[in-house]
């Protein structure tokens, strides 16, 4: 006899959907501490650094903007998300922790979110949306079942006889 029952029925559409709310609170979490402690100013460009990569076949020419800005203590020069279009002199918005001057983005889409939603959004979309529905098909669902039982405890007495026992109910707050 259960306390109380509970029945999900989830279908293919649910479960994509609840997928794609884990992936954005995940993608949330992973600037939550530049939301939440971060501070933010403003930065300029100081130069653009460049550099190649790999083979003649494969490789590339690469450009990122290296910033400078003042913080309540020091004076920070980092360098931004490759590829960002920026310009010698510009001022841009940065985000950083007051703790760990190693924590400094540009805040910008992407200096900011980007890369987050890039790491979170290939897998998804590579991963976890063909697996909902290449295994849950249209009119398929998915039963949950939530059930509550009381719990029953018996208390010995302290003679350690059965003479003292009493049964307690959990759910009823009873004692």
């Amino acid at each position: 006899c259960a306390l109380y029952s509970m029945k999900l029925k989830l279908t293919r559409k649910h479960l994509f959907l609840i997928s794609l709310v884990v992936v954005f609170l995940s993608i949330l979490m992973f600037r939550i501490d530049y939301l939440i402690e971060g501070k933010t100013t403003t930065g300029e460009v100081i130069k653009i650094k460049t550099w190649a990569t790999g083979s003649r076949r494969f490789g590339g020419t690469y450009s990122a903007p290296v910033v400078t800005f003042n913080s309540d203590q020091y004076t920070i020069t980092f360098q931004g998300e490759t590829n960002m279009s920026a310009t010698i002199g510009e001022k841009v918005n940065v985000i950083y922790q007051p703790n760990n001057s190693e924590k400094v983005l540009i805040y910008s889409f992407i200096g900011f979110w980007l890369t987050p939603i890039l790491w979170h959004i290939i897998p998804y979309i590579l991963l976890i949306g063909p697996a909902i529905f290449s295994f849950v098909k249209k009119n398929d669902q998915i039963i949950i079942v939530l059930e509550r039982k009381p719990k029953l405890f018996k208390i010995k007495g302290r003679s350690g006889g059965d003479e003292g026992s009493k049964k307690i109910n959990t759910t009823d707050n009873a004692v």
